[in-house]
């Protein structure tokens, strides 16, 4: 009877063997590893040998089965993966996001590359995890700012390039145009003058064609004929 329960013993340990998360299924789901070394800060505990497979998985080495085995692998949602060294750091994102630079507490600060998953781009200045200062950035329709930055928003001098040819160049406050500033549609026609929150507000100037509306605009609409405030002689 000893026997046959030492033999039903080594059976379950086989079993369980085979049913470790090293199993060809969860080895197939970590196609295309983004890096194989990298180190996960989780709860206050470093975990080496870290994968992640772009797509939101993270996978954490738990213990080294043996040499010729490798890693035992589990999946860990919710985790900032992270690879230092002496000039710069790489972050990886449950949610697909890449940050390639300089960190402070934990925190993106200094200079970085943002990669993401939308597809859009940030490459500049970043102060306490927020763009702040001055930089360059693709949204996932092509559109190109370049200028200065505030927590995180388009927030002062800047200029935008549309995917379809319009350009604009002036003063943000935000995320929005406010104050002066100078629009261009690849039609030919431009606006200069103030903005608010985005639209025409105060004095302009619409050149369409080969007309200009001068005057007063509101909320994105003219109004009545003024004279330019800067220009005595108009």
């Amino acid at each position: 009877m000893k026997k046959w329960n030492l033999l039903f013993i080594v059976i379950g340990l086989i079993v369980a063997l085979g049913s470790s998360s090293y199993s060809d299924d969860n080895t197939a789901a970590i196609t295309n590893p983004i890096s194989d070394k990298l180190n996960a800060v989780i709860g206050g505990q470093v975990y080496e040998n870290v994968i992640s497979d772009g797509n939101g998985n993270v996978y954490v080495s738990i213990n080294e089965i043996s040499e010729n085995m490798g890693y035992d692998y589990s999946i860990v949602n919710n985790v900032n993966v992270l690879k230092s060294s002496s000039d710069e750091n790489e972050v990886l994102y449950t949610n697909g996001d890449i940050y390639i630079g300089q960190l402070k507490d934990g925190k993106r600060n200094g200079t970085g590359v943002m990669y993401y998953h939308t597809g859009s781009k940030y490459d500049g200045d970043w102060k306490l995890g927020y763009k702040s200062g001055y930089g360059r950035e693709v949204d996932e329709l092509f559109n190109v700012y370049t200028g200065q930055f505030d927590t995180g928003y388009r927030h002062g001098e800047g200029t935008l390039v549309y995917s379809n040819g319009d350009r604009f160049k002036g003063t943000w406050s935000f995320g929005f145009k406010n104050g002066k500033g100078i629009q261009w549609y690849s039609n030919g026609d431009r606006y200069d003058g103030f903005w608010i929150d985005g639209l025409y507000n105060g004095f302009g100037k619409r050149y369409i064609g080969g007309t200009v509306k001068q005057g007063l605009y509101i909320d994105g609409k003219y109004s009545k004929y003024m004279k330019d405030p800067e220009n005595e002689e108009d």
